[in-house]
């Protein structure tokens, strides 16, 4: 279950939204896909009707325990969006498109910078695993739109890429690693197979 804000106002004097610590009980919980359209589609888990001409950011986050950080070779988000998003992991930036300059602190009434009625985007981006903490851990999530009359968009998955098991390598299905040529991909891999987690519920196993 994830927790959303609707930006209307600012979520916190700063980014401490994004951190593991802030209180996060007054925000409305979710599922994701969070999605600004009056339909559902099967993305959405969670529909948000009321964001047209109302506000044109979204704040999301995610607490999750992680049990051992060892043997997690890398960090992978993955992550279905309309128009602009940055991403932090326990409050440092780990991914941003369409939404500013690294590093910069957007206001919540902040517009993405994209063309106007484009397809959904995808984002695949390799994760600093030492930002990794045993214990609880936060993925936050600042969504934006285009315009006022434009609809907002997230279905994001964090995956870990684990160190090379035998025993579990074998009872991976072959197809999931491989890329368009064939040859293994194992950031491909990794994306798939956190989208199979998702969908069939199994939150830890993609850690989100």
């Amino acid at each position: 279950i994830w927790k959303y804000f609707r930006g209307l106002v600012e979520p916190s004097e700063g980014l401490e939204w994004t951190a593991p610590g802030f209180d996060d009980a007054a925000w409305p919980p979710g599922d994701s896909g969070f999605n600004g359209r009056p339909s559902r589609d099967d993305e959405t888990g969670t529909a948000l009707g009321d964001q047209i001409g109302s506000f044109t950011t979204l704040y999301l986050r995610h607490v999750f325990d992680v049990e051992s950080i060892e043997g997690i070779d890398k960090l992978l988000l993955a992550l279905r969006f309309e128009d602009g998003i940055v991403a932090y992991l326990n409050g440092k930036e780990i991914a941003r498109r369409n939404a500013g300059s690294p590093e910069m602190r957007l206001p919540h009434d902040a517009l993405a910078s994209r063309v106007l009625d484009a397809p959904r985007l995808e984002l695949l981006a390799a994760v600093d695993s030492s930002l990794l903490v045993p214990g609880k851990n936060v993925l936050a999530i600042q969504g934006l739109v285009h315009e006022r009359r434009s609809y907002v968009f997230l279905l994001p998955v964090l995956a870990a890429v684990l160190e090379p098991d035998e025993k579990l390598d074998g009872m991976r299905k072959p197809g999931l690693a491989k890329g368009p040529d064939g040859a293994p991909d194992l950031a491909l891999a990794a994306y798939r197979s956190a989208r199979l987690f998702e969908r069939a519920g199994k939150i830890d196993e993609a850690l989100v």
